[in-house]
């Protein structure tokens, strides 16, 4: 099962990865950041507090997802790398016993679409589009899946199921707009694990008072 979830997060990223370019609207992007085992993202409003049982990626770990591994940059430095990126790897949060993981992504706008205002919605139709594509011939199916209230916001969904010899897992995408990105909350769970217990009701609202 651990193997299993490592190759999900491999395709995770691939799925997403593109190259680099800069982009004038990306200047309101702010990274998230994880204390006392508790996620904060102020650019997408959510809190994510799993527990203790829950394992994070560290700071090094994801800015190494991002290609940035020069631990010689200042904190400036490494924000303005970041708003280079068409795509940010931003959280990885895992509950190994269960074989539970999550991964929080940014995407530009313009690494999707040609023009700005793109709803959630079409952003979760061409992931599915793209999904279908990956694992056309398979015996895994892509469809679009239940969506939900995270943190007081509409997510759209997206589902990958794959069957395994040891039951099935389950991929779930679940996206929304903000601003000139789109935010994807990625969660792969087991068989019989139910995702918005485990896991999306973990999540709250974040707001600076």
């Amino acid at each position: 099962m651990k193997r299993l979830v490592s190759v999900l997060l491999v395709f995770i990223i691939a799925v997403y990865a593109s190259s680099c370019g800069k982009n004038d609207d990306s200047s309101e992007f702010v990274r998230g950041s994880v204390l006392n085992n508790v996620y904060i993202s102020d650019f997408a409003r959510i809190k994510f507090s799993p527990g203790p049982s829950w394992t994070f990626a560290t700071d090094e770990e994801i800015l190494l997802k991002n290609g940035l591994d020069d631990g010689s940059l200042s904190e400036e430095e490494v924000l303005e790398r970041i708003r280079e990126l068409a795509t940010v790897y931003d959280m990885t949060a895992s509950y190994r016993e269960s074989g539970i993981n999550v991964v929080i992504l940014f995407d530009k706008y313009n690494n999707v679409f040609d023009e700005k205002g793109i709803s959630g919605e079409e952003y979760a139709k061409k992931l599915k589009s793209e999904l279908e594509t990956k694992y056309s011939g398979s015996d895994t199916a892509v469809s679009f899946g239940t969506d939900e209230t995270i943190a007081g916001e509409e997510y759209k969904c997206v589902e990958v199921l794959t069957k395994q010899e040891n039951g099935e897992v389950k991929q779930l995408y679940y996206v929304r707009s903000i601003g000139t990105y789109f935010v994807s909350i990625c969660v792969t769970v087991p068989e019989g694990v139910d995702a918005k217990a485990e896991i999306l009701d973990k999540f709250d609202p974040f707001i600076i008072e």
